[in-house]
């Protein structure tokens, strides 16, 4: 690693909401402790380049994804000559997973300099992506996506800022005549026969932010739980549908909603259930509109 010159890589900052209200909870309540220990390891064990994914042509010991974990923040870093898909297909799977233990994230990603410095790296097996934890970070794109995920992300949505939206857009513009190519630079995220860009993925939020539309009907859930791939211990994958996680999401959201006392975080709920909503056509009964957001009472402008 030189570290004279920062190296691009694209660049998440994500915080678990509520951690903090949580935490003080949990003094008298070990089950709580329980679940957040479990979130955390979750975070901890980000599985490596998904299985049957071809090794990159790029790939080095440099060339993995980076993970720091400190309380209810998580820091993710990877080249960005890797595959911005991968990285997105990552967040996605671990804000499904927060889902699953009733929490959820908020963040910001981005793309731009870093530089590190390692301290060891975990081997998966041969020709997948490998994670590295490193002991030193620092660069302008993690400083743009902590102050982002601070001041402007506030729901719990995955802002991108307009760099990264600007990057991807040279993505799906190279690759939308090359059929293979699209199925490349889709996957993970969307399935291999899917024929949309990355870009398909990012939605316009009503303050004019762009986040990760997690629950885009072609977004691909069919993650592998369990099996190494071989004969006797063969591949499962998880065969859960949409509208299961729709209504999991959806469970958080009310459920957050229903319980919360301060208006912020009640905001920040309706958020939630209202993007919740719009994912499954205004199917759920207690769809909060988007003008409702606009008022004072749930446009926050910051809560740190």
């Amino acid at each position: 690693m030189n570290y004279h010159q920062y190296n691009e890589c694209y660049v998440a900052y994500l915080d678990i909401l509520g951690m903090k209200t949580l935490i003080a909870k949990s003094k008298q309540e070990p089950e709580l402790r329980t679940r957040l220990w479990n979130a955390l390891q979750i975070i901890k064990h980000i599985p490596p380049y998904l299985e049957g994914q071809k090794t990159l042509s790029t790939e080095t010991a440099e060339n993995v994804l980076r993970i720091h974990v400190l309380s209810d923040s998580v820091i993710l870093f990877i080249p960005a000559q890797t595959s911005v898909a991968w990285f997105l297909w990552v967040i996605r799977r671990l804000y499904d997973q927060l889902i699953c233990l009733g929490l959820c994230f908020r963040g910001a990603v981005t793309v731009g300099g870093m530089v590190w410095e390692e301290q060891d790296i975990t081997n998966y097996s041969e020709g997948l992506m490998d994670t590295a934890h490193s002991s030193v970070a620092l660069g302008p794109a993690l400083v743009e996506a902590v102050l982002l995920e601070s001041e402007v992300a506030i729901y719990p949505r995955i802002i991108l800022t307009e760099c990264l939206c600007a990057h991807i857009r040279g993505i799906d513009l190279k690759n939308q005549n090359s059929e293979s190519h699209l199925a490349h630079s889709i996957f993970p995220l969307a399935s291999r026969d899917c024929q949309l860009g990355v870009g398909t993925f990012i939605k316009s939020d009503f303050d004019g932010r762009s986040f990760l539309d997690i629950l885009h009907k072609k977004i691909r859930r069919s993650d592998k739980i369990a099996g190494d791939g071989t004969r006797n211990d063969p591949n499962r994958f998880d065969d859960t549908p949409r509208e299961t996680w729709i209504q999991r999401y959806r469970n958080v959201a009310a459920e957050g909603l229903g319980s919360a006392r301060d208006e912020k975080i009640k905001a920040k709920y309706a958020w939630l259930l209202n993007y919740v909503c719009q994912a499954c056509k205004g199917q759920c009964s207690d769809h909060v509109q988007d003008e409702e957001l606009r008022r004072p009472g749930y446009e926050i402008i910051s809560d740190r």
